[in-house]
């Protein structure tokens, strides 16, 4: 024990002797341990939690591939997707969505969404519920039909003080 006293007193004079090397060794530590964190967060974001959907281990994303022009992960059509459901029959349903930018107007400034165009069946498919309202009936995807929305939690609580009574009403 005596030994291991006297090491961190002499660690001790050697660090107060150069403090100008203390300074660079703790702002690199800390600047590795922050960088650690961050890239731990993103990984475990990203990487290690699951998806937010009903049941992720039995969810497969489909993509066209397009040899011609080496595109592995195009958009696929709607044709693709009626193609798709009635020929391949190992799947227990199949639904598409794609991410279109969209402005909302009409409540407070207007402001720019990231939003998701899906089939009506793609959120009950993956198993999502409502707080308030309902989810897609079946023919609201048909072409011609009257836009529906339906808002993700955060938004509602964000945007709307998590106000049950903008359900059913109309915004541009």
């Amino acid at each position: 024990m005596r030994d291991i006293l006297r090491d961190l007193r002499f660690g001790a004079r050697v660090l107060l002797r150069s403090p100008a090397y203390v300074a660079v060794v703790v702002v690199t530590l800390g600047l590795a341990i922050g960088a650690n964190t961050i890239i731990f967060s993103f990984v475990d974001l990203f990487l290690l939690q699951p998806l937010p959907i009903g049941d992720p281990d039995r969810t497969v994303f489909v993509y066209s591939v397009d040899t011609a022009r080496d595109v592995l992960r195009g958009s696929s059509s709607l044709t693709d997707l009626i193609d798709w459901q009635t020929r391949a029959h190992a799947f227990e349903a199949m639904g598409a969505f794609d991410q279109p930018s969209v402005t909302l107007t009409g409540v407070g400034e207007p402001t720019r969404l990231v939003a998701m165009r899906v089939t009506a069946n793609l959120p009950a498919m993956w198993g999502l519920r409502t707080v308030a309202g309902r989810l897609f009936l079946p023919n609201e995807d048909a072409p011609g039909a009257p836009g529906v929305a339906v808002l993700s939690h955060r938004f509602w609580r964000q945007r709307f003080t998590s106000d049950p009574s903008v359900v059913g009403r109309s915004y541009s």
